[in-house]
């Protein structure tokens, strides 16, 4: 159980609120894949009775058997996890791994060495190449890389970082810009758009319109000539394109660097992360019209750094948000499975909240041993369960905390590997309670200085000011009675 009490600006205690509902996640399966090296998995898709993963590989030994250099790594799974075919990429930085509505399978990948290309691939069933689109422009080599999403008319589009007009970019502005791609269903070129000013962008998001077109999230550092930008001083973009790649509108965002959205008919969802007390970084999500007036806006997280990956709509229940933390307290109760005093490397995070932004459920995913391990995509399967890919610390045991891994003998002391699994996150609103004032004081209320927290099991109680950011939190370890000092 979670309390959350809000203040005013002069540390006035108001009333408290907590979750009203369950929930439980569940590890269906799982299994690593990797060489003697550096290893990580950027895309999943189910393929038929199987899985298809895409990843990056430092080294050609252990478990990847393809190719002489270091590069992108795809390889088909059968329904027992094994390996039943590989494909290697040799330096390629893997971007994206897309799926159609009728089941075709697009790879994205940026090739650099000399000169460099965004690369656009149709996978067959076997991993081989349809077709493939390269295209060369001069990508800055850094993360995020390209992003990609499959489109309704059989095609792909795709967006990468570009710093210069070199190859078959058409304009440039200056700085780093964002250059969105369309590819046809044959893999040729339809057409190509330039996002950006005289300054620095990032690429943020990349998702089908409802209507046809595109939305392409990104973030400015400046608001100089180019054919974007922000009069209010806000640095957080959402961009308008139609089917033919010309730019509708643009709209400008406060607080939230948003990484996945959905749409609706009257607004949108942004996920992504704010600025907290800590320095550092929460989650937030941030629901706004079409006009971007925020209708709500709430942040998630620690005293540690929190990314939002995916965000997940579960129809009139809310919102399932997968990313990742290095924070142990907070919202992170959940981490105290895991056993670690600190997560300076990181876990896999995934929770749950209310149609409103409320905190319902969460719950941390890793190893019990204090090392990194992470999810770089996410996919929800038509059974709704999700389909996880990341990255993992070796280690020599097969288990620790929620890592279970049953291929350590053939990857012997590599460094990092590919992780791979599937969650169910059960939500289960019947029969629960939430907290109220009926079951929680707070004395004096209103207060300053100090306030008490009265009622049972206790976990932890936070106190946020006015614009959601955390001020103070404190753990209660199920304890009746937390004083809670305000200054």
């Amino acid at each position: 159980m979670k309390t959350k009490i809000q203040k005013t600006a002069c540390l006035w205690a108001a009333l408290l609120f907590a979750t009203a509902a369950f929930g439980q996640v569940s590890i269906d399966w799982q299994q690593c894949y990797g060489s003697y090296g550096h290893d990580g998995g950027y895309g999943i898709q189910p393929l038929g009775d199987g899985y298809r993963v895409l990843g990056v590989t430092s080294e050609r030994n252990g478990m990847c058997q393809c190719g002489d250099y270091h590069g992108a790594w795809i390889f088909d799974l059968s329904p027992d996890l094994a390996i039943k075919r590989q494909r290697c990429r040799e330096y390629s930085m893997p971007a994206k791994l897309v799926k159609n509505d009728v089941g075709e399978i697009f790879q994205v990948s940026e090739q650099h060495g000399g000169s460099s290309w965004l690369s656009i691939s149709k996978l067959d069933d076997e991993g081989f190449d349809v077709w493939n689109a390269w295209l060369e422009a001069n990508l800055e080599y850094s993360s995020p890389y390209a992003l990609a999403t499959a489109t309704p008319d059989g095609g792909v589009a795709a967006a990468a970082t570009i710093a210069g007009n070199e190859g078959v970019v058409s304009n440039y502005f200056g700085g780093n810009d964002c250059w969105v791609v369309k590819i046809d269903a044959d893999g040729q070129l339809q057409w190509q758009r330039t996002l950006g000013t005289q300054g620095d962008e990032t690429i943020l998001c990349l998702l089908n319109a409802r209507d046809g077109g595109l939305l392409v999230g990104i973030y400015i550092q400046e608001t100089s000539a180019g054919n974007i930008g922000c009069d209010n001083g806000y640095s957080n973009i959402l961009v308008k394109l139609d089917s033919g790649g010309n730019i509708e509108w643009n709209r400008c965002f406060p607080t939230v660097a948003f990484s996945d959205m959905i749409e609706y008919e009257d607004g949108y969802l942004l996920a992504g992360s704010c600025a907290d007390a800590y320095g550092s970084h929460d989650c937030a999500l941030m629901r706004c019209d079409l006009e971007g007036n925020i209708q709500w806006i709430k942040s998630y997280g620690g005293s540690g750094e929190e990314t939002v990956v995916r965000v997940f709509e579960d129809g009139p229940k809310g919102y399932t948000v997968f990313g990742n933390t290095t924070s142990v307290n907070g919202d992170l109760a959940s981490a105290a499975h895991l056993g670690n005093p600190a997560n300076e490397q990181g876990n896999i995070w995934v929770f749950h909240v209310d149609e409103l932004g409320d905190l319902q459920w969460e719950r941390c995913i890793g190893s019990a041993k204090g090392l990194q391990e992470n999810v770089s995509d996410v996919v929800k399967t038509d059974e709704g369960r999700f389909l996880l890919v990341g990255s993992m610390t070796w280690f020599a045991e097969e288990s620790s905390g929620d890592v279970h891994c049953t291929n350590s003998a053939l990857i012997p002391n590599s460094k990092t590997d590919i992780w791979v699994l599937q969650i169910t996150a059960e939500y289960d609103d019947t029969g629960a309670t939430g907290l109220s004032d009926k079951n929680v004081e707070v004395r004096p209320n209103p207060a300053t200085g100090q306030v008490t927290v009265i009622g049972k099991g206790i976990q932890q109680v936070e106190i946020h000011n006015l614009l959601g950011l955390r001020v103070v939190s404190v753990e209660g370890h199920s304890v009746e009675s937390l004083a809670i000092s305000l200054e």
